[in-house]
């Protein structure tokens, strides 16, 4: 099967325009102020800047007509440090969407085309925002494709980015100081999961994780994902794998909550 392709992070230009309706919901919200402390002594102020939650907004590509139906939503996320960055991350992720909703249309319509009473292509997809403190934002987007047959099929993108000076985007083994040894956890943990739910998963598995592992981190997980049939059935869907922080501590970088 084909890999899983992550979200990029090169700036790609947008040079085709889809007949798309946006919509747009901000689904991060801020958290109210701690209340000063009434302890007699005096302090002084810190000067350190205080972190503020990135925004993060969903867009809605929304195509509908005779033989397709498509409600996608992407992220667009703002108030990162770099702005430069930011802007090339939400570029790189519009055109990847584009692309994606210009193929299913495509798709759709030759196979109306050859067979007009065959059943309506559908893409649907929703975002998550799984970590968000100011310096990590964790992201998914998890689609649900119908091409005919008996069920849709699922895929999924996935996006933690560090908001600091010099933005970054991370992969599964930036996560760690020491990337072999995280490497060697996250294996262990996976593979003892999958040892003690052998009917689970396809026979004699055993995952080694790569450095384009699908992954998102939560406030005490670290939670690894594999993309439909590569390690299940089809009917396990993707199969995830929530791996606690707490186990990772001694190697993980600052950045990561544990």
């Amino acid at each position: 099967m084909k890999k899983k392709a992550g979200i990029l992070i090169a700036a790609v230009a947008v040079t085709a325009a889809l007949a798309l309706t946006l919509t747009g919901c901000i689904i991060i919200t801020i958290p109210s102020m701690s209340p000063a402390s009434s302890g007699a002594a005096t302090e002084t102020p810190s000067t350190a800047p205080t972190l503020v939650p990135l925004t993060v907004t969903a867009q809605t590509i929304v195509v509908e007509n005779d033989y397709v139906s498509i409600n996608a939503e992407y992220p667009v996320i703002s108030g990162m440090q770099d702005t430069a960055f930011q802007d090339n991350l939400n570029a790189s992720v519009l055109a990847d969407m584009n692309a994606r909703v210009s193929q299913h249309e495509s798709d759709a319509q030759a196979a109306h085309d050859a067979d007009p009473a065959g059943g309506k292509f559908t893409l649907e997809s929703q975002i998550g925002v799984h970590f968000n403190d100011g310096m990590l934002l964790s992201l998914s987007n998890r689609f649900y494709i119908y091409t005919g047959g008996a069920h849709p099929n699922p895929d999924s993108e996935f996006c933690t980015v560090l908001n600091t000076n010099s933005g970054r985007q991370l992969a599964i083994l930036d996560l760690f100081t020491d990337s072999a040894e995280g490497k060697a956890l996250v294996d262990t943990a996976i593979n003892n999961t999958i040892a003690a739910n052998p009917d689970m998963y396809n026979p004699g598995v055993s995952v080694s994780i790569l450095s384009d592992e699908w992954f998102y981190i939560t406030g005490t997980d670290l939670v690894v994902i594999f993309p439909a049939y590569e390690i299940a059935s089809g009917a396990v869907g993707e199969p995830d794998f929530n791996i606690p922080l707490a186990t990772l501590s001694d190697v993980l970088i600052d950045q990561i909550p544990h």
